[in-house]
């Protein structure tokens, strides 16, 4: 099999940054095993062809005007790649399906779709959905019986600066407390539960005490309310836009506030007490198996903040709480994730 891997991620202003960077999570444990990659995008909002380029992964852009996931999308992206000898083209976002992944089909060429809904088909040869709580039967009917599935938080996505910070990470855990506290929902927060968790921990009785950062995109559209809010914040404040550091900062803080899927999944693997918000019904599924497991606090939307907060801040004064939260969490995630794929890929 030919090691060039194109990725195709799907990203917008409204439906924010999550599928390019799983898709450059994979690109770089396919990198360490020798593959060539190369990212083929039409809309990349904010920091992301900064991200990509630091990366060192070569960007095709697909014209401009063509729809999504359309088959003139599908069209566009073979004809991309169709020079490159690729032997694997990985599909990430919403608004693929197994008509877009039938039309982008070329000999020699096999698909893999990352997914997190388990509930439309795919022609694909891989699938992965690294989702807390799924399997591979939740995909039963929707590939081919001889198609690969890989399906749980053993196949996290994440970069390996997660797996670098993990075991500094987990020591410092044992010294517990609840002063420094991160607030993480996701670089476009449409609903803007970032005002919502800061406002929560200014009501808190002990607030004056904490350290807050918050992190954010560019392209957020509630960014400058967020900024108006700070000065009458009744804690320290640190405001990081666009972070390229999101292990470092996970590492640093004692409790983080932020949103369900891959952040998630970050902060298990850094073992990071936290309380976890669904901003999107996708979230939904994967947020309650991990509080089921004891992995995170659960917030169902932005407006339980308000209540749900005071009320994590009371449960994690105990130092114990916050180290079993934290063993908790590192279990079901160890930062190895997108390695595991890189090899039954290159297999």
């Amino acid at each position: 099999m030919n090691a060039v891997v194109a990725l195709r991620a799907e990203a917008a202003p409204a439906t924010g940054a999550g599928h390019v960077v799983r898709c450059l999570a994979l690109a770089e444990a396919l990198r360490a095993r020798g593959a060539r990659c190369l990212l083929v995008g039409a809309q990349l909002p904010g920091a992301l062809p900064d991200w990509i380029a630091a990366a060192g992964l070569d960007l095709l852009r697909l014209p401009s005007g063509i729809a999504t996931g359309s088959v003139e999308d599908a069209k566009a992206t073979r004809e991309a790649i169709d020079d490159l000898g690729c032997g694997w083209l990985v599909v990430d976002g919403y608004g693929f399906d197994a008509r877009w992944e039938s039309a982008v089909r070329a000999p020699g060429l096999r698909l893999l779709a990352i997914d997190d809904l388990a509930g439309h088909a795919h022609d694909v040869d891989m699938l992965v959905d690294h989702n807390p709580g799924r399997d591979a039967g939740d995909y039963r009917g929707f590939v081919a019986a001889d198609a690969r599935v890989l399906a749980g938080p053993a196949y996290a996505l994440l970069r390996p600066e997660f797996a670098r910070a993990r075991a500094e990470s987990l020591a410092a855990r044992q010294q517990a407390s609840l002063r420094r506290v991160l607030v993480a929902m996701g670089g476009s927060d449409p609903p803007d539960a970032t005002s919502a968790a800061l406002r929560a921990l200014a009501g808190s009785p002990d607030a004056q005490a904490l350290e807050v950062s918050i992190v954010l995109g560019s392209q957020a559209p509630a960014l400058a309310q967020v900024q108006a809010l700070l000065p009458a914040l009744p804690f320290a404040t640190r405001l990081l836009v666009d972070s390229r550091d999101m292990a470092g900062e996970l590492s640093g803080c004692d409790f983080a506030i932020g949103a369900g899927g891959g952040g998630a999944l970050e902060r298990c693997c850094l073992g990071v007490p936290s309380l976890t918000v669904v901003l999107a019904e996708n979230q939904r599924g994967g947020s309650r198996a991990l509080a089921e497991a004891g992995a995170t606090l659960l917030a169902d939307s932005p407006g339980a903040l308000a209540s749900d907060v005071p009320h994590a801040l009371a449960q994690f004064s105990s130092p114990a709480r916050l180290r079993g939260m934290s063993a908790a969490a590192a279990a079901l995630v160890d930062g190895q994730g997108a390695d595991r794929i890189a090899a039954a890929m290159l297999a």
